[in-house]
Protein backbone atom coordinates (compact mmCIF):
# COMPACT_ATOMS: atom_id res chain seq x y z
CA UNK A 1 0.00 0.00 0.00
CA UNK A 2 1.20 3.50 -0.87
CA UNK A 3 2.03 5.50 2.31
CA UNK A 4 0.18 8.48 0.81
CA UNK A 5 -3.06 6.49 1.08
CA UNK A 6 -2.89 6.34 4.89
CA UNK A 7 -0.63 9.13 6.14
CA UNK A 8 -1.84 12.44 7.57
CA UNK A 9 -1.81 15.26 5.01
CA UNK A 10 -0.79 18.85 5.86
CA UNK A 11 -2.31 21.20 3.30
CA UNK A 12 -1.06 24.50 1.95
CA UNK A 13 -3.89 26.78 0.89
CA UNK A 14 -3.17 26.51 -2.86
CA UNK A 15 -4.31 22.90 -3.20
CA UNK A 16 -7.45 23.53 -1.15
CA UNK A 17 -8.23 26.56 -3.31
CA UNK A 18 -7.68 24.59 -6.53
CA UNK A 19 -10.27 21.99 -5.48
CA UNK A 20 -12.65 24.64 -4.10
CA UNK A 21 -12.51 26.91 -7.18
CA UNK A 22 -13.23 23.98 -9.48
CA UNK A 23 -16.16 22.70 -7.42
CA UNK A 24 -14.34 19.51 -6.47
CA UNK A 25 -14.36 19.72 -2.67
CA UNK A 26 -16.35 16.48 -2.42
CA UNK A 27 -13.50 14.62 -4.13
CA UNK A 28 -10.89 16.23 -1.87
CA UNK A 29 -12.90 15.42 1.22
CA UNK A 30 -13.41 11.80 0.15
CA UNK A 31 -9.81 11.05 -0.80
CA UNK A 32 -8.34 12.70 2.32
CA UNK A 33 -11.11 11.84 4.77
CA UNK A 34 -9.99 11.97 8.39
CA UNK A 35 -6.40 12.86 7.47
CA UNK A 36 -6.55 16.56 6.55
CA UNK A 37 -4.43 18.85 8.71
CA UNK A 38 -4.72 22.62 8.27
CA UNK A 39 -2.33 24.92 10.12
CA UNK A 40 -3.87 27.92 11.83
CA UNK A 41 -1.93 30.09 9.35
CA UNK A 42 -3.55 28.34 6.37
CA UNK A 43 -6.93 28.64 8.07
CA UNK A 44 -6.36 32.40 8.32
CA UNK A 45 -5.37 32.63 4.63
CA UNK A 46 -8.46 30.69 3.54
CA UNK A 47 -10.77 32.85 5.64
CA UNK A 48 -9.54 35.90 3.70
CA UNK A 49 -9.67 34.32 0.24
CA UNK A 50 -13.10 34.40 -1.33
CA UNK A 51 -14.69 32.99 1.83
CA UNK A 52 -13.31 29.52 1.21
CA UNK A 53 -14.69 27.10 3.82
CA UNK A 54 -12.44 24.52 5.40
CA UNK A 55 -12.93 21.07 3.89
CA UNK A 56 -15.23 18.87 5.96
CA UNK A 57 -13.34 16.62 8.33
CA UNK A 58 -10.20 18.76 8.40
CA UNK A 59 -8.39 19.40 11.68
CA UNK A 60 -7.01 22.87 12.37
CA UNK A 61 -3.62 22.64 14.07
CA UNK A 62 -2.49 25.68 16.03
CA UNK A 63 1.27 26.05 16.26
CA UNK A 64 1.81 26.78 19.93
CA UNK A 65 4.70 24.76 21.33
CA UNK A 66 8.19 26.17 21.56
CA UNK A 67 9.70 23.53 19.21
CA UNK A 68 6.97 24.19 16.61
CA UNK A 69 7.43 27.95 16.78
CA UNK A 70 11.24 27.64 16.72
CA UNK A 71 11.01 25.48 13.58
CA UNK A 72 8.50 27.90 12.00
CA UNK A 73 10.89 30.83 12.64
CA UNK A 74 13.84 28.82 11.31
CA UNK A 75 11.89 28.24 8.09
CA UNK A 76 10.90 31.91 7.98
CA UNK A 77 14.58 32.94 8.06
CA UNK A 78 15.80 30.21 5.70
CA UNK A 79 13.03 30.52 3.08
CA UNK A 80 12.16 34.21 2.89
CA UNK A 81 10.20 33.71 -0.34
CA UNK A 82 7.53 31.57 1.39
CA UNK A 83 4.35 32.90 2.94
CA UNK A 84 3.19 32.15 6.46
CA UNK A 85 0.61 29.63 5.21
CA UNK A 86 3.29 27.60 3.48
CA UNK A 87 5.57 27.84 6.52
CA UNK A 88 2.72 26.76 8.80
CA UNK A 89 1.80 23.80 6.60
CA UNK A 90 5.44 22.65 6.44
CA UNK A 91 5.72 22.95 10.23
CA UNK A 92 2.54 20.92 10.79
CA UNK A 93 3.81 18.26 8.36
CA UNK A 94 7.12 18.07 10.21
CA UNK A 95 5.62 17.76 13.69
CA UNK A 96 2.73 15.47 12.73
CA UNK A 97 4.78 13.18 10.43
CA UNK A 98 2.46 14.14 7.58
CA UNK A 99 2.83 14.52 3.85
CA UNK A 100 3.15 18.15 2.84
CA UNK A 101 0.50 18.92 0.20
CA UNK A 102 1.29 21.87 -2.06
CA UNK A 103 1.49 22.82 -5.71
CA UNK A 104 3.99 25.64 -5.07
CA UNK A 105 7.46 24.79 -6.35
CA UNK A 106 9.34 26.89 -3.79
CA UNK A 107 7.35 25.46 -0.89
CA UNK A 108 7.86 21.92 -2.19
CA UNK A 109 11.62 22.51 -2.47
CA UNK A 110 11.75 23.78 1.13
CA UNK A 111 9.73 20.77 2.34
CA UNK A 112 12.07 18.44 0.53
CA UNK A 113 15.08 20.22 2.08
CA UNK A 114 13.75 19.48 5.58
CA UNK A 115 13.08 15.83 4.74
CA UNK A 116 9.32 15.80 4.26
CA UNK A 117 7.29 13.55 1.98
CA UNK A 118 5.20 15.61 -0.39
CA UNK A 119 2.46 15.59 -2.94
CA UNK A 120 0.17 18.07 -4.63
CA UNK A 121 -3.21 18.34 -6.29
CA UNK A 122 -2.22 16.01 -9.13
CA UNK A 123 -0.88 13.45 -6.66
CA UNK A 124 -4.21 13.48 -4.84
CA UNK A 125 -6.08 13.05 -8.12
CA UNK A 126 -3.77 10.19 -9.12
CA UNK A 127 -4.30 8.53 -5.74
CA UNK A 128 -8.05 9.03 -6.16
CA UNK A 129 -7.93 7.17 -9.47
CA UNK A 130 -5.94 4.28 -7.99
CA UNK A 131 -8.39 4.02 -5.06
CA UNK A 132 -11.45 4.18 -7.32
CA UNK A 133 -12.73 7.55 -6.05
CA UNK A 134 -12.60 9.01 -9.57
CA UNK A 135 -12.16 7.78 -13.14
CA UNK A 136 -8.97 8.73 -15.03
CA UNK A 137 -10.83 10.83 -17.60
CA UNK A 138 -12.60 12.71 -14.79
CA UNK A 139 -9.26 13.33 -13.03
CA UNK A 140 -7.93 14.85 -16.26
CA UNK A 141 -11.02 17.06 -16.50
CA UNK A 142 -10.46 18.27 -12.91
CA UNK A 143 -6.79 19.01 -13.68
CA UNK A 144 -7.83 20.98 -16.76
CA UNK A 145 -10.35 22.95 -14.67
CA UNK A 146 -7.61 23.73 -12.16
CA UNK A 147 -5.36 25.07 -14.92
CA UNK A 148 -8.26 27.11 -16.33
CA UNK A 149 -8.83 28.62 -12.87
CA UNK A 150 -5.16 29.57 -12.48
CA UNK A 151 -3.20 26.55 -11.27
CA UNK A 152 0.11 26.02 -13.03
CA UNK A 153 1.68 22.66 -13.82
CA UNK A 154 4.53 22.11 -16.27
CA UNK A 155 3.64 20.58 -19.64
CA UNK A 156 5.82 17.58 -18.76
CA UNK A 157 4.00 17.03 -15.46
CA UNK A 158 0.61 17.32 -17.17
CA UNK A 159 1.61 14.72 -19.75
CA UNK A 160 2.98 12.32 -17.10
CA UNK A 161 -0.24 12.77 -15.11
CA UNK A 162 -2.41 12.05 -18.17
CA UNK A 163 -0.47 8.89 -18.98
CA UNK A 164 -0.55 7.72 -15.37
CA UNK A 165 -4.28 8.12 -14.76
CA UNK A 166 -5.33 6.73 -18.12
CA UNK A 167 -3.36 3.49 -17.68
CA UNK A 168 -5.21 2.67 -14.42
Amino acid sequence: MDPLEEAPLSFDSNVILDFHLTGNYAFLESVASGRMLISDFVENELSRSDQTPLPAGSEVVALTTEPELDFFHYLERAYRNLGVGELGAITVAKFRSAFFVSNDGNARAAAKDVGLHLTGGLGLLQMGVSLGHIQGSDAIRVMEEMVFKGAWFSDELIELFRQSVLKN
